[in-house]
């Protein structure tokens, strides 16, 4: 499965359901199910550092606009962040440990992979996906 490493204390936002807009200097094509891991560093929040924590679906990627601040939980910089991830559906897993790289990466999912039911974020991003 594709997989994305992010910082502390962004992760745990997107597990709380506050951060629904991932912002990234780079644009993708991907869309669907993505493996959302932890990054190693820095070693803040209580979030399992180093470990897969939940699967998300990327509904779309954006352009990043000032108004879309909240739901990114950054301030706007047209400087450097250019595009806006669109993260719905986001579902906790059992953590398990993962070689974290930059950008996108491959993980192999465990054959008894334990999605946390009762733990499902049912929120919805409010940027809309344009039809």
């Amino acid at each position: 499965m594709k997989a994305i490493s992010i910082k502390q204390p962004f992760v745990g936002w997107i597990l709380e359901g506050k951060k629904t807009l991932e912002i990234r200097s780079w644009p993708t094509k991907i869309r669907g199910d993505i493996l959302i891991c932890s990054s190693k560093l820095p070693k803040i929040g209580t979030n399992p550092l180093g470990h897969a924590l939940a699967i998300v679906e990327m509904a779309d990627c954006i352009e990043f606009l000032p108004e879309h601040e909240t739901f990114a939980c950054c301030k706007y910089d047209d400087d450097y962040f250019e595009f806006a991830w669109v993260f719905k559906n986001v579902r906790l897993i059992k953590p398990f440990p993962v070689k974290g790289k930059l950008g996108f990466y491959e993980v192999p999912l465990q054959p008894a992979l334990q999605i946390y039911a009762h733990q499902y974020i049912g929120y919805q991003s409010a940027i809309s996906s344009p039809a």
